[in-house]
């Protein structure tokens, strides 16, 4: 583990998409793109190099907790859900209703904490779900209305945790690829 000191400022993207939870193809198109209607905020790349993408860890932690707060509303609708965002929360759930495995061209995004209450499209706060499932969440149909919350959140922590997981050996195997191409390119020099 890094101590407070240790750890690094700039991340690779890998390192980035474990840190947030968010993938790299949705943290680029965080670069281009802002998610909130007439807010002009965009994610910031620290440094490139080639095809690589850094992030700075401050940044990107910053810019999380905005995706996070309250997005807005458009006279009394809904704040619009970013495809790239439904984009990430169906990769997440395999195409499929997270719940059923089932249904992939008749699911929508559901969010977890009532969008009423707050008021969020952030990729934590949904999951992808069929129709009957989405409305027997929305309804608490599942059991007791705690319980049945709990468990559909604690199963889209585990969708995370698994992809979070993916990024984290990602970015290690980014690091040793790097280190053994550099020995090759020392290696050939040498020989030389």
């Amino acid at each position: 583990k890094f101590g407070v000191t240790d750890v690094p400022k700039i991340v690779s993207e890998y390192e980035a998409a474990a840190l947030v939870a968010m993938s790299p193809d949705l943290l680029r198109w965080l670069t281009r793109y802002a998610p909130k209607a007439n807010i002009k905020t965009k994610l910031k790349i620290a440094k490139k190099d080639g095809e690589r993408v850094f992030y700075d860890r401050e940044e990107l932690l910053a810019f999380d907790a905005f995706l996070r707060q309250p997005w807005p509303k458009k006279d009394k609708y809904r704040p619009h859900i970013p495809s790239k965002i439904l984009d990430e929360i169906k990769i997440e759930a395999n195409g499929e209703c997270a719940m059923c495995c089932q249904h992939g061209n008749k699911c929508e995004a559901a969010h977890l904490e009532p969008m009423a209450s707050s008021q969020s499209n952030h990729p934590e706060n949904l999951l992808w779900l069929c129709a009957n499932h989405h409305t027997s969440y929305d309804k608490g149909h599942y059991g007791p209305r705690t319980e049945d919350m709990d468990f559909v959140r604690n199963y889209k922590k585990i969708l995370r945790r698994f992809r979070v997981m993916q990024w984290q050996m990602q970015a290690q195997l980014s690091l040793k690829l790097i280190s053994a191409l550099e020995s090759c390119a020392l290696l050939s020099k040498q020989l030389n």
